[in-house]
């Protein structure tokens, strides 16, 4: 009897739990029917190994609080980040199936950035699983945007229009809308990595705070991943890596200047190429001395795994909530912080105010010094692993030139299209910067834009007739180039609408402003690819 009793009772709160969830729903579709739709776009892609969701959302009227559901996928969510216009970037807090945002004061309009983690992989796959919001809580919304991926991932979608490499959504979302982006691919087929582990040391010099990120590279496909991107901060200075080889020439690099942020683009002498292969460099680069250090910024790369600490050849105040422990090391006092969270953006997490800083003399070339050091100790560290990672990447170029019996003539012809394709797509980028920066109107870029699609697809057909020779290696990364044209043609597409909404009136300058950089380094790194599959004919 006591048995009937309590399923009586859990039946009744049951019953009572769906009464409230139907209440609550009829309240949500009731609510939003009276409302005006919202306006979203959204733009989705894997990077460094994540599964990144920009989200762009304009309500009729202001809120203070706004709500995604992630039914099923929460733990999924490694950050959610919304930047309202003039307040402080706020993070996302998780409440059973949604997260949640907090603003000061009333918005109308948010960016909103997701990362989830995304890969599964196998000695034969990778697995593709992340989540695409689409509609607040509460908001019908009225959504265009694109997933994008590298061609040779099957891809499944559940609200969006799968089209070759890309998912694509131009619907009307009703509230709480949540798309599940799924795909696979053969090992080989997509360069997938991660920045697996990060150790940043925050050295106080004079007039200055130098960064040295010591990181680990770890690959998750056999595709070679031969390239480094970084997004510093206005006002950052990129100074050089250094590796296992020892330091990088500066040909190795390259540096982009923007409004708001520097990009440099680095080339990898150390690269990964097989599944769980690692390589180590470390990046330094500095910012003027200021009265608090931003040292939790991040550059582009998700990272979950990481270390900071502040040293001082003197003496310095720090919060102490901020630290973990204290320690001498070199003769330098140092301070370990406490992890926040995970690192991604740069303004993610406030900067930690520093007062009273203090130096010793010291000799000039110091931080050069312990710069040495560090390198020293990272390239003892994995020279092991390092002579062994050269058989496998020697075999790996080897099996490509098997497969690619052509005179040598052809092949060197192959890469001097690529490049040429390269340089086209750089060149046309500093074009078009350069027409923004005069105000030339939208008929100008779009002829600009034109004229490098005429020009593209004449050294695209030449390449095409040279991987046809090629058997099945050809075809395949005669796929593969397809899959960066039509990403090319994507951000260009973007780049158009986003340069005839401001001249409209649709978009604040800022928004544009933080837009058209984005596009522009999207469209940097896309023209590294040409670089990387060039380089397996080297």
């Amino acid at each position: 009897m006591q048995g009937v009793g309590l399923s009586k009772v859990t039946l009744s709160a049951r019953c009572i739990a769906l009464l409230v969830l139907t209440v609550l729903a009829i309240s949500q579709y009731a609510t939003s029917q009276a409302m005006p739709p919202a306006k979203a776009t959204v733009t989705a892609r894997l990077e460094y190994g994540y599964g990144l969701v920009f989200y762009s959302l304009e309500l009729q009227n202001p809120v203070t609080y706004i709500s995604f559901n992630l039914s099923g996928v929460t733990d999924k969510l490694v950050l959610g980040l919304a930047r309202p216009p003039s307040q402080p970037p706020v993070i996302g807090v998780k409440d059973g199936n949604i997260v949640s945002f907090k603003f000061q004061t009333p918005v109308s309009r948010v960016n909103f950035t997701f990362v989830f983690s995304a890969i599964n992989t196998t000695d034969q796959k990778i697995e593709v699983s992340f989540p695409v919001p689409l509609s607040p809580l509460g908001y019908v919304t009225n959504v265009t945007g694109v997933a994008s991926f590298a061609s040779g991932v099957t891809l499944n979608s559940t609200l969006g229009k799968v089209t070759g490499s890309q998912v694509n959504y131009n619907l009307t979302a009703s509230p709480s809308s949540l798309d599940i982006v799924k795909g696979e691919a053969p090992i080989y087929q997509i360069p997938v990595g991660q920045i697996a582990e990060l150790n940043r040391t925050i050295l106080i010099e004079p007039g200055r705070f130098v960064f040295l990120d010591s990181i680990e590279i770890v690959a998750l496909s056999n595709y070679p991943i031969s390239t480094l991107s970084l997004n510093l901060p206005k006002g950052y200075t990129f100074d050089g890596a250094s590796g296992v080889l020892g330091p990088y020439p500066a040909t190795y690099w390259r540096t982009y200047n923007y409004s708001n942020s520097t990009l440099v683009m680095l080339n990898l002498i150390s690269s990964v190429q097989m599944r769980g292969q690692r390589t180590t460099l470390t990046l330094r680069y500095h910012v003027s001395q200021s009265s608090s250090i931003n040292a939790f910024l991040g550059w582009g790369a998700t990272v979950t795994n990481y270390r900071v600490k502040v040293c001082i050849r003197g003496t310095l105040d720090l919060p102490m909530e901020f630290v973990a422990e204290e320690s001498v090391e070199n003769a330098m006092h140092c301070y370990l912080l406490k992890p926040v969270g995970p690192l991604f953006l740069p303004d993610t997490y406030p900067s930690i105010p520093v007062t009273g800083i203090s130096l010793q003399q010291q000799s000039s070339g110091y931080t050069a010094i312990l710069f040495v050091i560090l390198i020293a100790a990272v390239g003892g560290g994995i020279y092991a692993l390092t002579r062994l990672q050269h058989r496998p990447v020697e075999k790996a170029k080897k099996k490509v030139l098997e497969q690619t019996a052509l005179p040598r003539e052809f092949l060197e012809k192959l890469q001097r299209n690529l490049s040429r394709r390269e340089e086209l797509l750089l060149s046309t980028i500093e074009h078009l910067r350069g027409l923004r920066e005069r105000r030339a109107g939208t008929a100008r870029i779009t002829s600009a834009i034109r004229e490098y699609e005429k020009k593209d697809a004449s050294l695209e057909t030449e390449v095409a007739k040279i991987l046809g020779q090629l058997g099945d290696e050809g075809r395949r990364i005669a796929a593969e180039l397809q899959s960066v044209s039509a990403l090319i043609r994507e951000k260009l597409s973007e780049l158009e609408r986003t340069e005839r909404d401001y001249r409209v009136g649709r978009l604040e300058k800022k928004e544009y402003q933080e837009r058209v950089e984005r596009i522009d380094i999207e469209l940097r790194k896309l023209s590294q690819r040409f670089r990387e599959i060039s380089d397996r004919f080297s």
